[in-house]
């Protein structure tokens, strides 16, 4: 039986253009403009909880995995 013990991080432009594709069609954030700003907060979020559940790992031992759906159901909603 084999399991993955780590998830592979999406490259941040990788990131960046998933979130780019779902907002297009997104008519109540503004122009594209405001979109693009929306895309990169939504990269910086999700690096911060990478990052975040790395630190928590050495700290208590506990994992928290980030998974590419948990990014996908972020930028989703």
């Amino acid at each position: 039986m084999c399991c993955v013990g780590r998830f592979l991080d999406w490259p941040e432009d990788a990131l960046s253009e998933v979130s780019i594709k779902l907002m297009e069609d997104e008519e109540n954030v503004g122009d594209a403009d405001a979109k693009a700003n929306v895309c990169k907060v939504f990269v910086i979020i999700h690096k911060s909880v990478v990052d975040m559940s790395q630190k928590m790992y050495l700290q208590v031992k506990r994992k928290n995995y980030v998974t590419p759906t948990s990014y996908l159901e972020f930028a989703k909603g």
